[in-house]
């Protein structure tokens, strides 16, 4: 039974080839006789545009995203408890605007104590001016003593001489009777006492002047003045300088303190958080009465006076665009608005996998409209304009890098052609070779579309 299944299969088979053989002998042959009865075969209508020369402005087309023109991590330089918060994020700040405080006790404390220690010096200062100043006067006083002596001295010397002449007389009256023993005596000791006390008023004056020497103003390194007035001066420098340290200390503790109260003045500055630049509130890491630690970040503020547009552009591109050229920046989140920019900065890295490089166009931001992270199409004009030939992009039946191929018809027949291609504009593309101008061009052609092959055109060009 199996077996005369199989058989009557076969049997179908034959016959479904048979017909088969029959419809295509039939069809054949009525082609052969349409043909021979002057009938025209078939024929492929294509659909073609006329190669012409238009204007092109040479230019790069990419996408990229609106980014900040620079950022400010604020930090603190000590540390405290977050006292008040005046904003948040995306808040806009002006550069100097209060953004939080801090309270630091210990800064407070630091300079109350920092201003005794300025009175305390300042007292001190002025206890060693009075001294040095009382030094100078006894200086002075020790000057008139001096000469206070030398008339003294001098004084001494008149009466010393006159004893000594009274002496020799009397040495003589005694030396043939005229005074006894005893008188002589009496003005022997008399001459000798005013010599003692003229010898003696001699040291008292040379210890007097020990420091006021000429001598002691050569070992201070000074020369010999002139007028008194100057010795004067230098005599009370060379005498006073133990005091006149002193002051130079007592100054020196003075500024020290001012300094040190500059310092903790500064750093309670620091504890109001000022926004160093104008933007907006980027991030905000802290919260009302929580403790930081010196060094800690705050907030992050974006500067968004100006923006960037950062987008690539190929490697082979590149070469192309150079700083300062110009550049439209099309934001479709701004219903499509154009802004005028210039090229800032171009990487001189290649990233290796994407073969792109980075390029960065600033543009002005008064109004604040541009916000980071915004899409934007960026076109740059890349070269001046030149005529060149322009066809549709979808002329290309085949297309590698820069070389493609597309069909050209010349008298009802199809011819291929390998052309080089250049920009492409909307959707035209530049062929650069192996067209001329006039040339008719199949557009959208089939993939059965055979070089050599007779067709009709659908379209007059």
């Amino acid at each position: 039974m199996q077996a005369q299944t199989r058989n009557d299969i076969m049997n179908n088979g034959h016959i479904l080839q048979l017909i088969i053989i029959c419809v295509f002998m039939t069809v054949f042959a009525s082609c052969q006789d349409d043909s021979a009865a002057g009938i025209p075969a078939y024929k492929d209508s294509v659909t073609t545009v006329k190669a012409a020369f238009s204007e092109i402005t040479p230019e790069i087309n990419s996408f990229g995203t609106i980014t900040y023109y620079r950022k400010a991590d604020v930090s603190v330089t000590t540390s405290g408890v977050i006292d008040a918060i005046y904003v948040e994020e995306g808040s806009s700040v002006a550069r100097g605007q209060t953004l939080a405080t801090i309270n630091n006790i210990q800064l407070i404390l630091q300079k109350k104590k920092t201003e005794s220690q300025i009175n305390q010096a300042r007292a001190a200062l002025e206890l060693s001016q009075a001294k040095l100043k009382e030094g100078g006067l006894q200086v002075e006083a020790r000057l008139i003593s001096i000469l206070i002596g030398e008339l003294q001295l001098a004084q001494k010397k008149i009466e010393l001489d006159d004893l000594e002449r009274s002496l020799k007389n009397k040495e003589q009256v005694f030396a043939v009777g005229g005074m006894s023993e005893e008188a002589i005596h009496t003005v022997r000791m008399q001459y000798a006492a005013a010599k003692t006390q003229y010898e003696l008023s001699i040291k008292q004056l040379e210890m007097q002047k020990v420091g006021l020497r000429d001598s002691d103003l050569a070992a201070a390194g000074y020369g010999i003045p002139t007028t008194q007035a100057e010795r004067t001066r230098l005599l009370t420098v060379i005498n006073t300088l133990i005091l006149s340290a002193e002051v130079k200390v007592a100054d020196a503790s003075l500024a020290a303190a001012y300094t040190e109260l500059e310092a903790v003045n500064q750093l309670l500055a620091e504890t109001t958080i000022r926004s160093p630049v104008t933007g907006i509130i980027g991030m905000r890491y802290l919260e009302l009465g929580e403790r930081v630690q010196a060094e800690a970040k705050l907030f992050t503020v974006l500067d968004t006076s100006r923006v960037y547009a950062v987008f690539p552009v190929s490697e082979g591109e590149s070469s192309l665009i150079t700083e300062s050229m110009s550049a439209d920046i099309t934001v479709d989140a701004l219903g499509g608005k154009t802004f005028a920019s210039r090229i800032d900065l171009i990487s001189p890295i290649v990233d290796p996998q994407t073969g792109n490089i980075t390029v960065k166009a600033i543009l002005p931001n008064n109004l604040r409209t541009l916000k980071p992270g915004m899409f934007a199409r960026v076109k740059v004009i890349s070269g001046q304009p030149r005529k060149t030939i322009l066809i549709p992009k979808t002329c290309i039946a085949r297309k590698e890098n820069t070389s493609g191929e597309i069909y050209t018809i010349v008298r009802g027949r199809v011819f291929a052609k390998k052309v080089r291609l250049g920009v492409e504009k909307e959707e035209l593309i530049e062929i650069m070779e192996g067209l001329t101008e006039g040339d008719i061009v199949v557009d959208s052609p089939s993939p059965l579309l055979k070089e050599g092959q007779d067709v009709e055109l659908k379209n007059e060009t």
